[in-house]
């Protein structure tokens, strides 16, 4: 209810200590499903790396309980988390295999969050490609022509090119 009202730092608390009691007692799924909403915690106040920290204990812990839906939710958290620190490859590769997990595990919510994920991903990928892009002359408002003299192109020019 906490994470729904936006209290993030309530819910972070609660969290822990239902994963201090996890350790406790030593269940495995427990620790990975409570490392996986930690992640997403993270995630939403914007702290990347202990959200990928706590993403690759999820998945660690699903693995060993060999769940699919914690195996897959971590690996969209870790995916979320690599956006957010700009590390755009390793965010789509983990995010295909978050994808592909919790559409083994029929978990409907979180193939839609994957999806909008990657397209995220690909957008900021493309935008970044733009910026590193020198743009073709064919896009510039002036050209050079015969003895070294910018001439200026108007807006139906630029086909000229």
């Amino acid at each position: 209810m906490t994470i729904a009202l936006g209290q993030y730092e309530e819910a972070q608390k609660y969290m822990h200590q239902a994963l201090t009691l996890a350790h406790q007692f030593g269940s495995i799924y427990h620790v990975g499903r409570y490392n996986m909403f930690l992640s997403q915690l993270y995630n939403k106040m914007g702290q990347a790396e202990e959200g990928l920290t706590a993403a690759q204990q999820a998945i660690s812990k699903g693995g060993e309980v060999s769940n699919k839906r914690i195996m897959g939710q971590g690996h969209i958290y870790a995916g979320q988390a690599l956006l957010m620190l700009g590390r755009l490859q390793e965010a789509q590769a983990t995010l295909l295999v978050g994808l592909a997990l919790v559409q083994d595990a029929a978990v409907r919510e979180m193939e839609v969050e994957a999806h909008q994920l990657l397209y995220q991903g690909l957008r900021r990928a493309r935008r970044f490609r733009r910026r590193a892009t020198p743009l073709p002359p064919a896009y510039c408002s002036e050209r050079v022509v015969g003895g070294g003299e910018a001439q200026h192109l108007g807006n139906g020019d630029a086909d000229a090119l």
